[in-house]
């Protein structure tokens, strides 16, 4: 993926890394949101990261990834209200 199109909960990624996060040996892609831009709230139970691909990671996916297609993942999260 290109990293300067990741966006979260409709945020933009303001800085990226890799690091092998799951000792696998795999290096993995970290990013880094600010928290006051992400379109959540106490009520919400999922967030989406997507991002545009750069690159075919494997020779079935070059139909799909050819243009530059956008790809996404959802999954829960929960809000933890700030310490008071």
């Amino acid at each position: 993926i290109d990293p300067a199109t990741a966006h979260f909960a409709g945020a933009a990624a303001k800085h990226w890394g890799l690091e092998d996060v799951d000792n696998d040996g795999d290096d993995d892609v970290i990013f880094h949101f600010r928290t006051q831009e992400l379109d959540l709230d106490q009520d919400s139970t999922e967030a989406t990261l997507t991002a545009q691909l750069i690159s075919q990671m494997t020779i079935q996916s070059a139909a799909q990834a050819s243009g530059g297609a956008i790809v996404s993942g959802t999954d829960k999260v929960r809000i933890i209200s700030p310490k008071k």
